[in-house]
C-alpha cells in the first residue's frame, strides 16, 4: 500500500501475504481459536467409522491430521493407523488427504517409512479410480487431479521407481491451469454446494501448501481466493444461502463439510463461536486448519455482511459439462434478517444428475443461541418435501425480497415422461460402451446413468418452513412469521385453497394444487418483521396486494411499489446436467468436459420450456445473454477478474493472463 493509493502489485501467492493489512492480522486470533478447537474436538473426542468401510481413510486421514496436530509426529494412534492402510488403493476422497499427510508431516515415522509403497499404490492404478485420468463428479476430479499432481512430484525423487512421473507432472500441471482460468471465466460446475464445495476446494488448498512450482502455488491462490469469495457471499448466520448446484436441501441440519469451513474461515454470529460437532463430515476442515492459507481479509467481512444491506447480486455459472457458458443465472438478495437466492437454468429435470439440485433458500436470522430457519420449495412431479432435485414443471422467478414460484404440469406429462425414459435408456447403453472402451478393466462399474427417482406426477406446489413457523391462514393465501421476518404467502391456484402437511425433522409444508394444465405455485414476498410492530400491522401493509393470474402470466406489486410480470414458458427446450455421464469418447481424458464428451439431443416444444420470461416496473430482465459470474456490492467477478472492495478497500485477482496477479488497494481519507 502507498500513501496516495495506488494499487500495490504482487506476483506469486507467498509474496503477496506479506502486502496484507491489519485487516487480515486482526482475523487470524480467532482462527486460530476455532482451529485450536477443531483439533481438540477431532484428536480427543471423533471416533472414526469401522475400518472396513470402503473409503475408511476419508475419516482416518484428518483424524490421523488432529492427532499430529495435538500430540505431535510421534504419535503412535496416528502412526498405526498410516501403517494399517499403506496397502490400500487411493482414488480421489482417500488420495486428498494421503497428499496432505504426506507434504505436511514427513518426519511421521509411519510416512518416513511407507512413503514409497504409498506412492506405488497411486501408481498401480490404471482404472477409472485412477488420479490422473480416473472419472467422477467436479469435486472428485478436482481430488484425484490435484492430488495426482502431488503425487507425481513426491515421485519425481525416485525416478527409477516412478518413471512416468515427470509426464504425469506436466500433464497434471495442464489441467490445473486449464481448469483455474476456466473459473475465473464462467464459475464452477458445482457451485455453491453446501455438500461438496469444501471437497471442491480441500484440493486447491493441498497445492496451495505443497507444491514446488512457484506458478501453481499462485494458481491455486487465485482458485481459493474464488471459492472463498463464493463462500463467504452465501455464508447466512451460519447455513449456506441461496440456490445451489449439488445441495441436501433444508432442514438437513447444518453439519456438511461445507457448513464447517465456512465457520472456520468466517466464524459465526460472533467470532468465538462454536458449533455443534455432529457426524463425520466436520473433520474435513483439519485440511484448512494445518493450511497456510487464509481467505481475502475483505472475504471474511463480506461473509459478515458488512456490506450495505439490503443488497442484491446477479450471477451466472456454466452447464455441469460447460456446454454453456452463462447457463444458470443465479440471484441473491441479503438484508439484515434475511438472505433470499434464487437460480434459474434450463436443466430438464428428467434425471438423476439433477436431483440434489436446491433450486431457491431464504435463510432467517436465528435469536441468539438458535440456528437459522430455511425455507425453499419446489413442485410435486417427484416426492421430495425439502426443496431438492429440479422439477421438470416448475419456474420460478424471484426479484429482490419477492419470489414467485409457478408449476403447471401438462396433461400430456406421462408422454413426455416416455419420451425422456427412451432417450436417458440409450444414453445409460451409450455410456456403457464408451465406458468399457476407457477402461476394459473395470467390468464390475454400474451404470451411472439413471432417470429420476420414480415420478408421483402431482400437480402441486409447496413451500416447506421450519415447523416453528407461526402460520395464519387468509382467503388468498397466508401471512407467516418464523424469527425475524414476516412472509407474505399468495396462492397462485384458482381450484383451492393451501392446505398444510406436517413433515418430518420438524417441517411443515404449504400445498397449492391444481388440476392438470392449470397453474399452482406461490408469489412469496419477505420483510423484516423489526419493520412493523406486529404481524397484523404486517398483513394490513399488505392489504390489496395480491397477485393476478392472465394464463401464463403472473403480475404482483411488491410492498416496495415494483411490478414483477412473470411468465411461465410452457414450450422450449432443455439439457441433463452432464456430470460423469458423457459419452462419446474412448480414451480416458483428464478433463470430462464438452465437446469430448456430450449427452442425448433432447425433443423440444410443448412441456419442455424451462426458462421463464419477466420483466420489473415493464423492463425485461435478459437471460438470454451472457451475466456475469457474480456482481453486486462488495463482489465482482467478471471477465477473469474477482474484486472484492469495502469502504474505500479492495481486493484484486487479475486472471487475464497465464498469471494471476494480486492486487491490493486502500486509499486514504
Amino acid at each position: 500500500m502507498t500513501a496516495t493509493g495506488k494499487w500495490t502489485w504482487s506476483i506469486g501467492g507467498w509474496l503477496f501475504v506479506n502486502c496484507l493489512t491489519g485487516l487480515a492480522q486482526a482475523t487470524e486470533p480467532a482462527f486460530q481459536q476455532r482451529a485450536r478447537y477443531l483439533v481438540r474436538q477431532t484428536a480427543t473426542q471423533y471416533r472414526p467409522p469401522a475400518p472396513t468401510i470402503g473409503d475408511p481413510e476419508k475419516y482416518y486421514w484428518p483424524y490421523i491430521m488432529a492427532r499430529f496436530e495435538h500430540y505431535g509426529v510421534q504419535d503412535s494412534v496416528g502412526n498405526y493407523w498410516i501403517a494399517r492402510f499403506r496397502d490400500n488403493s487411493p482414488f480421489h476422497f482417500t488420495l486428498v488427504g494421503m497428499a496432505r499427510l504426506l507434504g505436511q508431516y514427513p518426519l511421521a515415522p509411519a510416512i518416513a517409512r511407507y512413503k514409497t509403497g504409498l506412492l506405488q499404490r497411486v501408481f498401480e492404478r490404471t482404472d477409472s479410480y485412477n488420479p490422473w485420468t480416473g472419472e467422477g463428479t467436479e469435486n472428485h476430479i478436482g481430488m484425484s487431479r490435484s492430488s495426482g499432481y502431488l503425487v507425481a512430484q513426491y515421485a519425481l525423487k525416485q525416478p527409477g521407481a516412478f518413471p512416468d512421473s515427470p509426464q504425469r507432472l506436466n500433464q497434471m500441471r495442464d489441467w490445473i491451469e486449464k481448469t483455474a482460468r476456466q473459473l475465473y471465466r464462467t464459475g464452477s460446475a458445482e457451485w455453491n454446494s453446501s455438500t461438496y464445495e469444501a471437497y471442491n476446494i480441500l484440493g486447491w488448498l493441498n497445492l496451495y501448501d505443497f507444491a514446488d512450482d512457484a506458478h501453481i502455488r499462485t494458481v491455486a491462490r487465485a482458485v481459493l481466493d474464488y471459492y472463498a469469495a463464493e463462500l463467504a457471499l452465501h455464508y447466512s448466520y451460519g447455513s449456506i444461502g441461496g440456490a445451489e448446484m449439488r445441495g441436501s436441501g433444508v432442514g438437513q441440519g447444518l453439519y456438511s463439510a461445507t457448513h464447517y469451513l465456512a465457520w472456520l474461515w468466517f466464524g459465526g454470529n460472533t467470532p468465538a463461536d462454536i458449533p455443534v460437532f455432529v457426524g463425520n463430515e466436520y473433520i474435513q476442515s483439519l485440511h484448512a486448519v494445518t493450511s497456510s492459507y487464509r481467505p481475502p481479509a475483505l472475504a471474511v467481512e463480506l461473509a459478515h455482511k458488512q456490506h450495505r444491506v439490503p443488497a442484491e447480486y446477479r450471477g451466472s455459472k456454466p452447464s455441469y459439462g460447460l456446454e454453456v457458458g452463462s447457463f444458470a443465472k443465479e440471484m441473491f438478495y441479503t438484508c439484515p434478517h434475511f438472505t433470499l437466492g434464487t437460480s434459474l437454468d434450463q436443466y430438464g429435470g428428467w434425471t438423476g444428475s439433477t436431483y440434489q439440485i436446491v433450486n431457491w433458500k431464504l435463510v432467517i436470522r436465528p435469536d441468539p443461541d438458535a440456528l437459522p430457519g430455511e425455507v425453499s420449495g419446489n413442485g410435486r412431479f417427484y416426492e421430495n418435501w425439502t426443496g431438492k432435485t429440479r422439477d421438470p414443471f416448475t419456474q420460478w422467478v424471484q426479484h429482490q425480497q419477492v419470489l414467485v414460484q409457478m408449476t403447471r404440469v401438462p396433461l400430456n406429462a406421462d408422454s413426455l415422461w416416455a419420451d425422456v425414459s427412451s432417450r436417458v435408456n440409450q444414453w445409460a447403453t451409450d455410456w456403457a460402451r464408451d465406458f468399457q472402451q476407457r477402461f476394459p478393466t473395470d467390468t464390475g462399474k454400474a451404470n451411472v446413468v439413471r432417470l429420476g427417482d420414480q415420478p408421483i406426477r402431482q400437480s402441486e406446489s409447496y413451500l416447506t418452513l421450519p415447523a416453528s413457523a407461526h402460520i395464519e391462514q387468509t382467503a388468498s393465501g397466508c401471512f407467516v412469521q418464523i424469527d425475524s421476518v414476516y412472509l407474505a404467502v399468495y396462492n397462485l391456484s384458482r381450484t383451492g385453497p393451501i392446505t398444510q402437511k406436517t413433515l418430518p425433522k420438524n417441517r411443515v409444508a404449504l400445498i397449492s394444487q391444481a388440476p392438470a394444465g392449470a397453474m399452482c405455485g406461490f408469489v412469496m414476498e419477505v420483510a423484516d418483521a423489526t419493520e412493523f410492530p406486529k404481524l397484523a400491522a404486517f398483513q394490513q401493509a399488505m392489504r390489496g396486494k395480491e397477485p393476478s393470474l392472465q394464463g401464463s402470466q403472473v403480475r404482483y406489486r411488491t410492498h416496495t411499489g415494483d411490478l414483477l410480470e412473470a411468465t411461465y414458458t410452457i414450450n422450449g427446450s432443455s439439457i441433463e446436467a452432464t456430470v460423469d455421464w458423457g459419452y462419446g469418447v474412448t480414451q480416458p481424458q483428464a478433463r470430462l468436459t464438452y465437446p469430448a464428451f456430450h449427452q442425448p439431443n433432447w425433443s423440444t416444444g410443448p412441456g419442455f420450456g424451462r426458462m421463464p420470461v419477466w420483466s420489473v416496473n415493464g423492463r425485461p430482465v435478459r437471460t438470454d445473454v451472457d451475466w456475469p459470474v457474480y456482481e453486486g456490492p462488495g463482489l465482482r467477478v467478471a471477465d477473469q477478474v474477482l474484486t472484492l472492495t469495502l469502504n474505500r478497500r479492495a481486493y484484486r485477482v487479475d486472471y487475464r493472463k497465464k498469471e494471476p496477479v494480486f492486487e491490493m488497494n486502500q486509499q486514504t481519507p
